[in-house]
């Protein structure tokens, strides 16, 4: 597959399949379908990245300037992405007819789009397919994972007997049910009610990609790149009151993304509440069983 999916699912889309394309809204999804698969790849790259200087036992401040540098690099072209996104679903939210423009503009910084991301994966050596990247965002097939399943972690003997429901001013429940009701304005609740498996899958996925983009926005807010020099204030504590407060709202914004996944499988506040007490006990006992 190719690896700049983004840019030639869009050129394919428009040129060589554009009497296909039935209405803005097939146009719409095709495109962020398209975007959400260059920001998982670009995502697990840098992952990847990471994961391999820290497997080596290296502590970040010995490794080459250089190797961190092009996570760092990655990361902030991600954030750039994640943007470009952004103002795409606002476009097409607002006015459908103008998404042309946006297209236009995403086709004309293609070649852009290709060179950053030929120098920040090819030239640093990142080299993590697009296809294993969509495995790793998608997840395994079922069989290797059952193979995988450590007996040790299955949790399926903690789940409570007993649900009582919340009392009316519990906080977790409150704010459960007012992102329900948002979602009900949306006419998204309809949506999950009548969706299947599959279909609940691919919003889950959705919510997961823009959830990955609230933490992107969040990690952009605090000191993150270990190649820049910051202030001491900085690293000591928020170097201001608006810095926390917009770290919070970005923290918040993840976290409907995160309530949204719950509301489209279908997990209660009550769920969701006694299993987290059921679990943290079990964290606790492996802790004291020494795992």
């Amino acid at each position: 597959m190719d690896r700049f999916l983004a840019s030639n699912f869009v050129y394919d889309t428009l040129y060589s399949r554009e009497h296909h394309i039935r209405s803005y809204l097939d146009l719409e999804k095709s495109l962020l379908y398209s975007f959400d698969c260059v920001l998982v790849y670009l995502t697990c790259a840098d992952s990847a990245l990471r994961k391999r200087l820290t497997s080596t036992g290296h502590n970040f401040k010995k490794v080459s300037m250089k190797a961190i540098r092009a996570a760092d690099n990655l990361f902030d072209f991600y954030f750039r992405a994640s943007k470009f996104r952004k103002i795409l679903i606002d476009t097409t939210n607002r006015s459908p007819e103008k998404v042309t423009d946006v297209i236009l503009s995403f086709l004309d910084s293609k070649e852009t789009v290709c060179t950053a991301h030929s120098r920040y994966i090819e030239k640093e050596q990142m080299m993590v397919s697009n296809s294993e990247a969509l495995e790793i965002f998608v997840g395994k097939r079922e069989s290797e994972v059952k193979e995988e399943l450590n007996p040790d972690n299955k949790c399926e003997h903690l789940r409570p007997e007993n649900l009582p429901i919340l009392p009316m001013k519990d906080a977790l429940k409150d704010i459960f049910e007012k992102q329900a009701l948002f979602q009900e304005r949306l006419g998204n609740m309809s949506q999950f009610r009548i969706a299947n498996m599959r279909e609940k899958s691919d919003f889950v996925k959705f919510e997961l990609v823009n959830m990955n983009l609230e933490f992107a926005e969040l990690l952009n807010r605090l000191p993150h790149k270990h190649h820049k020099e910051y202030p001491p204030r900085a690293l000591e504590n928020w170097s201001s009151e608006k810095q926390r407060t917009e770290s919070l709202f970005e923290y918040v914004d993840a976290l409907h993304f995160f309530l949204n996944i719950a509301l489209i499988l279908g997990f209660s506040a009550e769920e969701i509440y006694y299993y987290f007490i059921s679990k943290n006990e079990e964290n606790h006992g492996r802790q004291d069983r020494g795992y």
